[in-house]
């Protein structure tokens, strides 16, 4: 993956919604190490939030699928195979299509997140009986993603959450340290 941004501060600058999401202040850090001490301080959720805005929109929607499914996740609506699809294929059909078993599923469950995250990725937003294009603000992306995995996250026990958490990071990791177009080439 690669990284667009020398160090946190400017990944803050970049993305203001940032600042509601991770409590953590911003630093000079590389993007990587801010993840990682993320992980270690006393809010580490705080670390899922910002590799979410940190990747880019199909690597963040890629990172959240893996982590759902890492986490066992189901998928009776089809909202998870939508996001992998996109992932998969990034064309506006598949963009399309998860954005609207997002919207048709009715639920905020984790699979609905990272569907709606492939869904707002680009394109038009606003549906076929809209007027007028809307046009997905850059953020979005990166909000869905960060509600999908820490949904999945929280759906465990409490003793279970620091694994889960871990194992989220343990994917970012890997996403980061990838390149997803071997993946699906």
């Amino acid at each position: 993956m690669r990284i667009k941004f020398e160090t946190a501060q400017d990944l803050f600058v970049a993305f203001p919604t940032l600042q509601d999401d991770v409590e953590a202040a911003a630093s000079e850090t590389p993007p990587l190490d801010f993840t990682r001490q993320l992980a270690a301080s006393e809010t580490p959720e705080d670390c899922l939030s910002f590799f979410a805005y940190l990747a880019p929109r199909r690597e963040a929607v890629w990172w959240g699928c893996r982590c759902l499914h890492a986490l066992g996740t189901e998928d009776p609506t089809g909202a998870l195979a939508a996001a992998d699809a996109w992932v998969a294929e990034p064309e506006e059909a598949q963009r399309i299509a998860a954005l609207q078993i997002a919207e048709a599923t009715g639920s905020a469950d984790q699979a609905t997140w990272i569907a709606f995250a492939a869904g707002w990725s680009g394109g038009n937003i606003a549906g076929g009986d809209q007027p007028a294009p809307v046009a997905a603000p850059p953020y979005l992306t990166a909000k869905a993603v960060r509600a999908a995995v820490l949904i999945a996250v929280s759906r465990a026990p409490f003793r279970e959450r620091r694994a889960r958490l871990e194992r989220c990071l343990d994917e970012a990791i890997a996403v980061a340290n990838d390149d997803i177009e071997d993946h699906f080439d």
